[in-house]
C-alpha cells in the first residue's frame, strides 16, 4: 500500500497516519488551495479512511508550503503556456503534465526562479529550458532543447510510414523559441506578483502599436539552407535555369539534371 499523498510504500520506518472523515476533508481542501487536481480526484475515488504518511500530511497541509506550492504551480502553467497572457500553448501538452512535474521538490528551484525580483535574463532562460526537457520527457544524456528536437524528430521519421505526415509542431520548442516564451512567463509571474516590468525587454516586441510576442531570435533554417533553390530545366539549363538567374549552381534537388549533366553544375565554379 502507498502514501496518497507522495505515492512512496508505507513503511514501519516511518510514521503512518490514517485519515478519518475530518483529516480527508482537510486533505481535500489543500489540494483545492493547491490546484493539485490530480490528487483531489484520486482522493475523491478512494474514500475514507486513506492511509498517509504523518510527515507528508503535515507539510502538505501546512499553510507556508501550500502557498509555496501555488507559486511553483502557476510558474509551471505559465512556462508551458497554459496561462491566458496572449502567449502560445505548447502543442498536445496539458496542464497535467505540468502540475505533476511542479509538485516534484527537484524542481521547485528551477520554478523559484520565476517568482524572484530582478532575476537575470541568463537564469530565467537557462531554467525554462530545464523545465521544458523535464516536461518534454528528455534523460540526461540530451542538454538541450535543440538536441531533444533533432532526436524527437528522427524518432518521428522511424515511427512514420509512406502515407503518414510528421505533426512538427508536435516536436519541442527551439532553446532560442523556447528563451522568449521563458522570458514572457517571468515577465506574467511578476505582473501577477504586482511588480511592473517593461514588456519589451521580456520576450515582447512592438508591432502595429500592439505588442506581438518575439517568437525567437534565430532564423527559422540556416542561410546556406534556405538559399537552396532547385529547378526543372529538361536542356541545359541556359539562361532561363532558374538556378542560374539566383546566381546558384543546379544540385541534386535539381529535378532533371540533378546538379550532374548540365552547363551549370557545381563543377564549373
Amino acid at each position: 500500500m502507498n502514501c496518497a499523498i507522495c505515492r512512496e510504500p508505507l513503511r514501519a520506518e516511518r510514521k503512518v497516519q490514517t485519515l478519518g472523515a475530518k483529516g480527508r476533508k482537510s486533505l481535500l481542501a489543500a489540494t483545492v488551495a493547491r490546484g493539485d487536481k490530480q490528487l483531489h480526484t484520486e482522493l475523491e475515488s478512494i474514500g475514507s479512511p486513506c492511509n498517509v504518511h504523518a510527515a507528508c500530511y503535515k507539510d502538505y497541509t501546512r499553510e507556508t508550503t501550500i502557498v509555496a506550492a501555488k507559486r511553483k504551480v502557476i510558474a509551471a502553467d505559465e512556462c508551458t503556456g497554459n496561462v491566458d497572457s496572449g502567449d502560445r500553448t505548447l502543442y498536445g501538452k496539458g496542464k497535467k503534465t505540468a502540475f505533476h512535474l511542479a509538485r516534484k521538490t527537484d524542481l521547485f528551484p528551477i520554478l523559484e526562479s520565476f517568482e524572484k525580483p530582478e532575476t537575470p535574463k541568463a537564469e530565467i532562460e537557462n531554467a525554462g529550458e530545464e523545465f521544458l526537457l523535464k516536461f518534454y520527457g528528455s534523460n540526461k544524456l540530451v542538454s538541450t532543447l535543440d538536441k531533444l528536437r533533432h532526436y524527437k524528430y528522427k524518432q518521428a521519421i522511424r515511427k512514420s510510414s509512406l502515407t503518414s505526415t510528421i505533426k512538427l509542431e508536435s516536436l519541442p520548442p527551439t532553446s532560442a523559441a523556447a528563451a522568449q516564451h521563458s522570458l514572457r512567463a517571468y515577465h506574467q509571474v511578476q505582473t501577477w506578483r504586482g511588480k511592473m516590468v517593461d514588456a519589451t525587454a521580456w520576450g515582447w516586441q512592438i508591432g502595429d502599436g500592439i505588442l506581438a510576442p518575439v517568437e525567437t531570435t534565430k532564423g527559422v533554417a540556416p542561410e546556406n539552407l534556405l538559399k537552396m533553390v532547385a529547378c526543372g530545366c529538361k536542356t541545359q539549363c541556359g539562361k532561363s535555369c532558374g538556378c542560374r538567374k539566383l546566381g546558384f549552381k543546379c544540385s541534386s534537388m535539381c529535378s532533371h539534371c540533378e546538379g550532374e549533366s548540365c552547363s551549370n553544375r557545381l563543377e564549373d565554379l
